[in-house]
Parts: C-alpha cells; sequence; structure tokens
C-alpha cells in the first residue's frame, strides 16, 4: 500500500487535474446553456462567466496539479538517492570506518585503531 508512494501521488495528481478539467468544462457548459435558455437581463453575464470558466477553469486545475505532482516527484527522486547511497539498499555491508584514498581524506578524521587507547594515560597503559 505504501511502496512507491512517489509514482502513486503522482498518478494522483494527473486525476486530480483531469477530474477538474472535466468538472470546470461541464459546469462551463451547463452555465452557458442555461443562460442561453433564460431570456432575463442577465443572460449575457452568464454567459460570459460560463466562458471564462470554460478557459479558466481548466487552466487552474492543470497549474493547481504542478504542486502534488512535484511533490511526488521529490519523493521519487529522494528515494532514488537513497537506493543509490544507502549501502544496505545495494545489499553492501557498509565500511566504518569509510576508507578514503589518501587525496581525499578528512584532516580531522581521527585513526583507526588509535594509536592509544582513547582517555588513559600513557603509564597506566597494559
Amino acid at each position: 500500500m505504501f511502496t512507491n508512494i512517489g509514482k502513486k501521488i503522482k498518478i494522483l495528481a494527473m486525476v486530480v487535474c483531469w477530474v477538474g478539467i472535466a468538472f470546470s468544462v461541464i459546469s462551463a457548459i451547463v452555465t452557458i446553456v442555461l443562460a442561453a435558455q433564460s431570456y432575463g437581463h442577465l443572460a449575457g453575464q452568464l454567459i460570459a462567466v460560463g466562458v471564462v470558466m470554460l478557459i479558466l477553469g481548466p487552466l487552474f486545475s492543470w497549474i493547481g496539479s504542478f504542486v502534488l505532482y512535484g511533490f511526488g516527484e521529490l519523493i521519487d527522486k529522494t528515494a532514488d538517492i537513497e537506493r543509490n547511497t544507502n549501502p544496505y539498499m545495494r545489499g553492501m555491508q557498509p565500511q566504518y570506518p569509510p576508507q578514503y584514498p589518501p587525496q581525499y581524506a578528512p584532516q580531522y578524521a581521527p585513526q583507526y585503531p588509535p594509536e592509544q587507547p582513547v582517555g588513559y594515560p600513557p603509564e597506566q597503559q597494559l
């Protein structure tokens, strides 16, 4: 259920986008048809509202799906990074301490094993 959640979020974003587009188009057509059937003084204004809904409704639905789709893409990319960098996910055993080539070794890295036990003065060593 929760495996591959990034792909599921992206699919949900696409479904929400298409449902929003369909709802916008249907409601705009219904508004235009109902306004055309009435002969009141607001008929022209309702037709204009329907046309604006027909143009802006699908556009806003499409733009609104960007955030949800982007979140799903972010989760997908993060999972890919974890899969590629986590040694347990690749079936490898991590090396502790990490083995650096000499030119890339951090300057502050302690030596393993330490030359002296940490915390003991030299005269108390066994």
